[in-house]
């Protein structure tokens, strides 16, 4: 894309970054919003602004264009993974609400173990227009099946939340939410410095070709994928809060070593996986304590969450590329590192007493 569209790489990882911040904001809103007026339209709404967003990508003429076109898609980020956990959030408690959001993030992490090696492939062949058309294409596959299985909202709910910041009084009251949204917010940092590039680190260093780095960026789905799954079953009898901390410690061990040190493409598809393990027991895990602990709506409360996830990502995306511009892969290595520790460190005093 960089390529034909004049630019450079760094240059053109500052969008993801600005989508990202531009969703951060969004949730702030979102959240309120779904509790107030209900979760199946405020969801069915997102993944439609996504589905635009990624049609008005392909046919964007330049990089001046592509800067507001992917702002469209910016409100699907925002919207869709945080509701629908609000949704699983209004019917579920226990046991069952831990593998619920388990599930949901299982199946979202789908989207790179299918998804990028389809549309890579489609892009190896119709360009990488054609792949943002055919990924438009399969959102509005996506709101159709939604129509027909997603039944209406219960009763409760819907909540008398309010359109304002006061929306969020009772969650900044509660000091372990907030320590729970200070890592969310670190992790995502760490992460998404690393992912932003990890395409272009794969092809530079190993020097893959975007059909192989497809294939290397699913290997991030399985290990998401596994974590997700593992966390609402295998997982299910240990604490939460102890995975909540595990979690980014494997993260950033595994993902900063694949750029600090040299290593086979064997070894680093390895760490990836593992890596990404973590990440997918981190996200289910700490979702879980938020929804079953907050004391506000449960769209407001995972929208929230999602804001610190974007802004952490918005942050990363941006630094990764600075970081990229002056001191290399490396440097990223090691804010991916020193971000998931410090995440670590954040979970410890969120402790609930009940």
């Amino acid at each position: 894309m960089a390529a034909d569209l004049g630019s450079t790489v760094a240059v053109l990882g500052q969008i993801p970054a600005l989508a990202l911040f531009t969703a951060a904001m969004l949730g702030l809103v979102v959240g309120p919003l779904a509790d107030r007026f209900g979760h199946r339209p405020t969801l069915l709404a997102g993944v439609l602004a996504a589905s635009l967003g990624a049609v008005a990508t392909a046919l964007a003429p330049s990089l001046l264009v592509l800067v507001p076109v992917a702002l469209i898609g910016a409100g699907g980020r925002s919207i869709g993974l945080p509701v629908a956990q609000a949704i699983v959030g209004t019917r579920y408690a226990g046991p069952a609400l831990r593998r619920g959001i388990g599930l949901i993030q299982a199946t979202g992490t789908l989207a790179p173990i299918v998804g990028i090696p389809l549309v890579t492939a489609i892009g190896t062949l119709a360009g990488w227009r054609g792949a943002f058309l055919a990924l438009g294409v399969l959102g509005f596959v996506a709101i159709g099946l939604m129509l027909w299985l997603l039944p209406p909202d219960p009763p409760h709910a819907r909540t008398a939340a309010r359109l304002s910041p006061a929306a969020f009084a009772s969650i900044l009251a509660d000091r372990p939410s907030l320590w729970l949204y200070t890592s969310s917010l670190i992790r995502n940092i760490g992460v998404w410095a690393l992912f932003t590039y990890l395409g272009a680190f794969l092809a530079q260093a190993h020097g893959l070709s975007a059909a192989e780095i497809g294939w290397a960026f699913t290997a991030t789905g399985v290990g998401n994928f596994a974590g997700s799954m593992a966390t609402g079953g295998p997982l299910g009898r240990l604490p939460l809060r102890g995975l909540a901390i595990a979690a980014p410690v494997l993260i950033g061990g595994c993902l900063g070593a694949v750029t600090l040190f040299p290593a086979s493409l064997a070894l680093v598809v390895v760490l990836l996986v593992l890596g990404f393990v973590g990440n997918g027991v981190g996200i289910v895990s700490h979702n879980t304590l938020l929804v079953d602990g907050s004391p506000a709506g449960r769209a407001t409360t995972t929208s929230l969450n999602q804001t610190c996830m974007s802004l952490g990502g918005a942050v990363g995306s941006s630094l990764g590329g600075l970081l990229l511009a002056t001191g290399g892969f490396p440097s990223i290595g090691l804010l991916t590192l020193g971000c998931n520790l410090l995440a670590a460190a954040c979970v410890v005093p969120a402790r609930r007493t009940r």
